[in-house]
């Protein structure tokens, strides 16, 4: 192949590597650059200032290239050094060189933080799009399910259907009521419908439509759940009133740690990191809930918190659900902080009573910064000089009880839980406000979903398993969460492969005895460990890339995933095998449970698997197992909405608060009224769930840049969108738009566009009597009053295409909620 002298000039510029292979030269020697390597710094900052601060004292000094993984990892760099008031004669690059080099002659060096720091190089992945995740969603929706339309009740789905409205085509969805009644929702308003879910697998009675029953049902639950509210409104402004310690800002030290991390932080760890320090470093107590699955970097988001604390002078504590999970996180500490004037001690049944003694007393005496520990945390006797922090790992794993004494703290205390998979209650506390929620849903590099698969007890299917697992090398979790039966499985896995070396784990041995199972585990002197649910959140051992749960109907939702996430931590493909008997012998609701765990194999899936929970176990669970009966009623998802406007009603009734104080007015939901198609043509999407799905997430999003985002992944997906589809999502943009602004309808035809106002606009005095007027003196736009009285106006495009004056309105309406 040949190419021009011009592409062959364009590819050196592309790619300007020099090759050279020796073999074809036999008569040639070593080829020397007279490139110099740097001094080994071992992953010691320290060592490396030395190092700057040696070569900014010789004459003349050598120009220095810093490059770095990041923006991020060159500020923190550049922090350092401007602290520690070193010359730097040099530059701060981001790159993705693994190792640096000096070259003498040109007086060039070259640092790498990898080199640095020993991290692991990164290859650059591009960003894939992902459906997102929605509480409400109409995913999986199969003809004839239920469903509920919020104003008219529970339904039977029949599809989607074209109707047209005058000259106008949209697409609807067709639901049957009571009586052979139907009801055509226009998919601009489908965020009106979510399918209907309870635990009970019982179908609901579809509701009659015109009837008074429906309202009536939404009425009493609307007011039990006020009461629910009210009490979860107590617990945010509970913590909003109190004074909580206010956190310094990163100091020297923060930013050295932080720098040390071997592997690239992810978007969403940064995200949630900064969220984490700005309710430290407020005045009101931090309550966050952090969701993130298993090996997705939790861990590292905590130990930054918690030095955080420690810079600060005040304690943190840890709380496991587990011995094995507080041995790793100790482990874990003690590795990253070494280089830290830090003590940190691990309290649980690994300790003697002598042992724990001593660290009582010094954790009283304000000894010891991080204390990691079981429940033995929260025993009475446990006293810290000045607790600022408390970090509540697998927070579902723990019961009332515990609970109980954890809500003394949270009011006063610094307060991080992490879980991969939260428990209804907790993540829609989350969801609707009453805690704040950050999200890691980034996985790490080369990490392959687990194969899921069901199986019956067969020894040969199972010899297969084991046998496949231990010749390539790895090892296996067979779990058994039978501790009086566990031996026998034991015995029967000798019988089935006994050429493998096997060992037992369960929480009922002796302390010693189980630590060192664990450890000689680890060392690979067993191939199979037989343990029960301990090792749910137990060691990481990337090795172990086989797990089997017996008995899989047995455990639930969050427990299977759990234990899954105890595979497939290193780069080689693992595998999951759920052992059950005869489906038909297991409950409707552990067929269920794996179904979902076997459906939900994404990487990242630990929040989407919880929202199913959500949908399983239903909501009884919320606050008392008495809402129950209002949830069979309505359907979960409009039982959480209604618990949302009861919350917001509540806070007041067009106003909410935010976090920050400021005051937010509330959403409306304008009907649209236009003179265009409205609807996705079969052509671009032909799947009608993918579409409806679209429509869906369309109507839900509630800011232009969500709107953005779904463009490119239609985009991505699609190809490039036809013109129904540019003017469906106009058409949306400019409902949200005017959603900011009390719009209870829109109508767009030819060159106008009117607004009809909600009630709640007569509250806003300044809406009328100053913006608008404003606007209209201004003669940005001619807008005219249709009726003053009831609340509308006319606003005249401008443009001499549709392209132009939608562009135009939408300057218009960002103009009018700037001035707002």
């Amino acid at each position: 192949k040949y190419f021009s002298a011009d592409k062959l000039d364009q590819m050196i510029q592309n790619y300007q590597y020099l090759k050279s292979d020796l073999v074809k030269y036999p008569d040639a020697e070593t080829i020397n650059f007279n490139f110099k390597p740097h001094p080994e710094f071992n992953g010691r900052i320290k060592s490396f200032l030395e190092y700057l601060n040696k070569q900014s004292q010789i004459s003349p000094a050598p120009t220095i290239y810093l490059q770095t993984i990041n923006t991020n990892q060159s500020n923190r760099f550049r922090d350092i050094i401007e602290e520690e008031e070193i010359v730097f004669n040099g530059k701060f690059e981001v790159g993705s060189l693994h190792s640096g080099f000096n070259i003498p002659e040109l007086n060039i060096q070259i640092l790498t933080d990898h080199q640095i720091f020993n991290r692991y190089k990164k290859r650059k992945t591009y960003r894939r799009f992902k459906s997102g995740e929605y509480l409400r969603q109409l995913s999986n929706l199969n003809l004839y399910d239920y469903v509920v339309h919020i104003d008219y009740g529970i339904g039977k789905y029949l599809g989607m259907e074209r109707v047209n409205y005058g000259n106008v085509t949209k697409e609807c969805v067709k639901i049957a009521y009571q009586d052979n009644d139907f009801l055509f929702v226009t998919v601009d308003r489908l965020n009106r419908v979510q399918k209907y879910s309870t635990e009970d697998s019982v179908p609901p009675k579809l509701t009659k439509l015109g009837g008074t029953e429906w309202e009536r049902v939404k009425k009493k639950t609307k007011d039990s759940l006020k009461l629910i509210a009210s009490e979860l409104i107590q617990i945010y402004a509970g913590r909003k009133a109190q004074d909580g310690f206010k956190f310094s800002q990163d100091n020297y030290w923060q930013k050295e740690l932080e720098a040390s991390f071997l592997y690239e932080e992810t978007d969403d760890q940064l995200k949630s990191i900064q969220s984490i320090k700005e309710d430290m470093e407020s005045d009101k107590p931090m309550d966050r809930l952090l969701c993130g699955d298993v090996g997705f970097g939790k861990t590292e988001v905590a130990l930054r918190a918690a030095f955080k604390s420690v810079i600060d002078g005040k304690q943190t504590a840890i709380l496991t659900p587990t011995t094995i999970l507080a041995f790793q996180h100790y482990t874990t500490f003690q590795d990253r902080l070494t280089e830290f004037p830090v003590t940190v001690e691990m309290l649980n049944r690994f300790r003697t009573a002598k042992q724990q003694k001593e660290i009582l007393e010094k954790l009283a005496e304000g000894k010891i910064d991080i204390v990691i520990g079981t429940h033995r945390l929260i025993s009475d006797d446990v006293h810290f000089k000045d607790l600022g922090l408390l970090i509540i790992d697998e927070e579902q794993r723990f019961g009332v009880k515990q609970k109980e004494k954890l809500k003394k703290l949270r009011l006063s205390v610094d307060i991080l839980s992490m879980t991969a998979t939260p428990i209804p209650r907790t993540l829609h506390m989350a969801l609707m406000g009453a805690r704040d929620l950050s999200h890691i849903n980034t996985p790490p590099r080369n990490r392959l979903p687990v194969h899921t698969e069901i199986i019956h007890w067969n020894e040969d299917h199972l010899y297969e398993i084991l046998k496949r697992e231990i010749a390539r090398g790895g090892q296996v979790y067979f779990v058994h969460n039978r501790v009086e039966t566990i031996g026998a499985i034991q015995s029967a896995l000798e019988e089935i492969i006994p050429e493998a070396r096997i060992a037992v784990g369960h929480g009922q041995l002796p302390e010693r005895q189980l630590e060192k199972v664990m450890l000689d585990f680890m060392g690979r002197k067993f191939d199979i460990l037989v343990a029960t649910m301990i090792i749910e959140n137990g060691l990481d051992i990337p090795n172990v890339n086989t797990i089997v749960i017996n008995r899989a109907d047995r455990f639930g939702l969050a427990q299977l995933y759990q234990l899954r996430g105890r595979v497939g931590r290193s780069d080689q493909q693992a595998y999951c095998y759920l052992v059950v008997p005869s489906l038909d012998k297991i409950t409707e609701l552990a067929r269920k449970r794996l179904r979902a765990i076997q459906d939900f194999t994404d990487l990242g899936s630990g929040y989407t698997i919880a929202l199913r929970d959500l949908e399983i176990r239903g909501a009884g669970n919320l606050l008392g197992k008495e809402q129950s009966g209002f949830v069979q009623s309505i359907g979960f998802d409009l039982y959480c909405k209604i618990l949302d406007e009861a919350v917001a009603e509540l806070k007041g009734e067009s106003i909410l608060e935010s976090a920050e104080g400021e005051e937010l007015k509330k959403y409306t939901d304008p009907k649209l009224d236009v003179d265009f198609d409205l609807l996705i043509p079969m052509e671009y999407i032909s799947n009608e769930l993918e579409r409806i799905t679209i429509y869906h997430r369309l109507v839900n999003f509630s800011s232009v840049d969500q709107i953005e985002n779904l463009k490119h992944e239609l985009r991505d997906r699609f190809g490039p969108p036809p013109e129904d589809v540019k003017n469906f999502f106009d058409a949306i943009e400019l409902k949200i738009l005017t959603s900011h602004i009390y719009a209870e309808r829109i109508i767009i035809k030819d060159n106008y566009l009117k607004i009809f106002f909600d009630e709640s606009a007569k509250d806003d005095n300044s809406f009328f009597e100053e913006t608008i007027p404003k606007l209209m003196q201004q003669k940005i736009a001619q807008i005219t009053f249709i009726n003053r009285e009831n609340l509308a106006i006319q606003i005249t495009l401008m443009g001499n295409n549709w392209e132009e004056k939608i562009s135009f309105a939408k300057k218009l309406l960002q103009h009018v909620l700037a001035n707002n």
